[in-house]
């Protein structure tokens, strides 16, 4: 299990480009990403549920990956998020 926290730069925050990013890249690992913020929990692969999380420039997320590929997951997942 990998955990970490990311700071959201894009002047857009968490939205619908960089969830569907994430999403996407995601397709193609096995791990399992749990995105948090607030109190609130979305599944990495669940555009909905990303949107819903309403992160902002300047805010930390957390994130956990869990799976069998962690680390390959991680550097996908950097390459991604805003």
């Amino acid at each position: 299990m990998i955990k970490f926290q990311h700071l959201i730069e894009a002047e857009e925050g968490l939205h619908a480009r960089p969830v569907a990013m994430v999403a996407y890249t995601l397709t193609k690992c096995s791990s399992d990403v749990q995105i948090s913020f607030n109190g609130k929990t979305a599944s990495g692969r669940d555009l909905m549920e990303m949107l819903t999380l309403d992160a902002n420039k300047g805010d930390l997320i957390d994130i956990t990956i869990v799976g069998g590929n962690e680390e390959e997951t991680k550097d996908e997942l950097m390459k991604v998020l805003p």
